[in-house]
């Protein structure tokens, strides 16, 4: 039996559609554990709580920096130095830090608007439920952190990447609302191949530039000339500024900057233990039709790889120099600097070439790293955050509000304040997830099984899904009906799905609120997210007592019971490399309940222009500016063949 409505009539408010009836119960009796046994909290919730953003400062308006890569993974952060200087080891890095989609454009409007990708109506990169023109259409730029900052006095700007399919359906030369400074790229197609590192164009401020080959007019370069130009600007004016600085890098087809073109020679992918997985019989149809990778393939893959941290060298540069500009324009400890990534990336795990989309810990977790007012020095966090929290986490440091947030302020996080309540898991997804009538997955594509392992690569033949995240395991539910089941303290890098070896009674619990989640909205969201989650082997009557397992005060420095590592498979060769080994990514084989490392060996010293006390300027030491012949690609014999998820 299904209940086809928008609010339920035992608890006003609760936007739920398209759920069994037996399913809601569930639901109902989660809700109901909260209520009684934190009324206060959710109270305030449901009030002005974290629905509507609202902080309490009495200070100057911060200024917001955000450094917002493409496709970066996480072992790439080891070849980032000047991140881990100025702003890892002077602030706070959180260590379980995802995204709601794997894939660019429904990120980023995650991003902009503090919600899941059910409420931004951007599913996929490209229409009838994606892309720039399914955001544009259906008016949700009227509604953005741009917009809602502009109204709280913030002077905005975005440079760099908007998002995929900008301006198709817009006049050319659009400027979303919201942006005070816009500098963006310009597709005068739908081919993705525009957005270069070389020969392209932007939309600056309406007006249309194109680019061509020269060392001056590496996108990256770029960008930052233009963010230095917006950060002086801005600290002219008496108005606090926000920033939403876009790279490509390190996407494909990940270019480096001339200067960065022969680093890094030996460096290979890192080889974690689902590296070409050996036995994929576990796994989905669309994983078990892929062959293992051959030495051919696993080339390819270190040369990408190779070419993505050579290209990631140029965004290194940029932080040190808005770093070193705010230092010397005195305006650094009045500053909150975000770094993060759109999407996660696999090269070669579960025997996947280089990508995105899927359901697999390389896509969904994504580096944040912040530095500002308040935040503790060198500090690991453990808590789940979700970038659908990064919207929130603005508003409230600006003193702005917005309505129908799905995510929740990070700032009691940041400013390591004791917390009486923080999700116990999140939703992700990947398209948009029909039921039928029945309220079984809808039937795949016709053309799924053809030519599968070609469309894989190219983001095209991964049935879509639902997921449920928690601490302990991830579930996901595909379209076709299939399952996955993870335990992540006994199985960090998802070797072994026990989903038929589940309770049908545990898989039906976690559908339901995996199934919630892709649905709920606003408050709703945070109270499915809040919930006790059931064990791997509970027994039925486990629903019925909602008693929490952990009772302690939690902190924002509670470590994290299985995180795996990633460190470099070869020393890098290149004297700036760092040696240390961040908390986030993974080589090592973890036990069950690994501990990620914190101590970072890392003693480089940064030369003259890095260091945060002068600008360093754009000039290349090494290469004279203007001096090559002028080619799109640098002469490099690592350039791969495109062969990840379009954007």
């Amino acid at each position: 039996m299904l209940l086809h409505c928008s609010l339920h009539p035992c608890f006003p408010g609760m936007k739920v559609s398209k759920l069994p009836l037996a399913g809601l119960c569930l639901l109902n009796l989660l809700v109901l554990w909260q209520i009684v046994t934190q009324p206060a909290i959710f109270a305030a919730r449901s009030s002005s709580g974290q629905n509507s953003t609202q902080a309490k400062h009495t200070a100057s308006p911060p200024n917001i920096i955000v450094i917002l890569t493409d496709d970066l993974g996480l072992a790439e952060l080891a070849y980032m130095p000047r991140l881990k200087e100025y702003l890892a080891d002077q602030g706070m890095t959180f260590s379980n830090f995802f995204v709601a989609t794997s894939l660019c454009c429904p990120s980023r409007a995650s991003i902009l608007r503090g919600q899941y990708p059910q409420n931004t109506s951007v599913h996929t990169n490209a229409p009838p439920h994606g892309g720039f023109q399914t955001f544009f259409g259906l008016g949700k730029e009227d509604e953005t952190v741009a917009v809602w900052l502009q109204q709280a006095g913030y002077r905005t700007g975005l440079i760099g990447k908007y998002m995929n399919g900008y301006p198709h359906t817009a006049p050319m030369t659009y400027i979303p609302p919201g942006w005070d400074e816009f500098v963006a790229y310009h597709e005068n197609s739908n081919n993705e191949e525009l957005l270069r590192y070389y020969e392209y164009s932007l939309n600056v401020n309406g007006t249309l530039e194109k680019y061509g080959t020269r060392v001056k007019e590496y996108s990256t370069d770029v960008f930052t000339r233009h963010a230095q130009r917006f950060i002086e600007s801005s600290l002219e004016t008496s108005q606090p500024f926000f920033l939403y600085f876009a790279t490509h890098a390190p996407h494909l087809p990940s270019t480096p900057a001339r200067r960065d073109s022969r680093l890094f020679p030996s460096e290979r992918a890192p080889r974690s233990p689902s590296f070409n997985e050996a036995d994929v019989s576990d796994k989905p149809a669309h994983i078990r039709s892929m062959q293992r990778l051959g030495k051919r393939a696993i080339a390819s893959l270190d040369r990408e790889f190779r070419n993505r941290i050579r290209s990631l060298q140029a965004v290194d540069r940029s932080i040190a120099k808005l770093v070193g500009l705010l230092q010397e324009r005195h305006a650094l400890d009045n500053t909150y600097i975000f770094f993060s990534s759109d999407n996660g990336y696999h090269l070669g795990e579960h025997r996947l070439r280089s990508g995105k989309t899927l359901p697999y810990e390389e896509d969904l977790r994504v580096p944040l790293i912040v530095r500002g007012p308040q935040i503790p020095i060198n500090v690991t966090v453990a808590r789940l955050a979700v970038n659908i929290d990064l919207a929130p986490t603005w508003l409230e440091l600006a003193n702005a509000t917005a309505q129908d947030l799905d995510g929740r302020s990070l700032v009691p996080l940041l400013h390591a304040k004791p917390i009486a309540s923080w999700r116990n898991s999140f939703g992700f997804s990947f398209g948009k997830y029909e039921f039928e009538p029945s309220g079984a997955a809808a039937a795949p594509s016709p053309n799924y099984v053809a030519n599968l392992e070609t469309r894989i690569s190219k983001g095209q033949a991964i049935p879509f899904y639902i997921g449920l995240r928690s601490r302990a395991y991830s579930f996901v539910e595909y379209s076709t009906g299939e399952l996955e089941l993870y335990d992540l303290r006994a199985d960090p890098y998802q070797l072994q799905n026990i989903a038929s070896a589940a309770s049908r009674w545990l898989i039906q619990q976690l559908r339901q609120r995996a199934r919630a989640l892709a649905s709920c909205q606003a408050d709703t969201c945070r109270v499915l997210e809040d919930a006790p989650m059931l064990p791997l082997d509970p027994t039925p009557t486990a629903t019925l007592t909602f008693t929490p397992t952990n009772t302690h005060t939690p902190t924002a420095t509670d470590t994290p019971t299985a995180t795996p590592t990633f460190t470099p498979t070869s020393t890098p060769t290149h004297t700036e490399t760092p040696t240390y080994t961040p908390t986030l990514p993974d080589t090592a084989t973890p036990t069950a309940t690994p501990t990620p490392s914190v101590t970072p060996t890392h003693t480089h010293t940064p030369t003259n222009t890095e260091t945060p006390t002068a600008t360093p300027t754009d000039t290349a030491t090494s290469t004279p500016m203007d001096t090559e012949t002028p080619t799109a690609t640098p002469t490099d014999t690592d350039t791969p063949t495109p062969s990840s998820t379009p954007e």
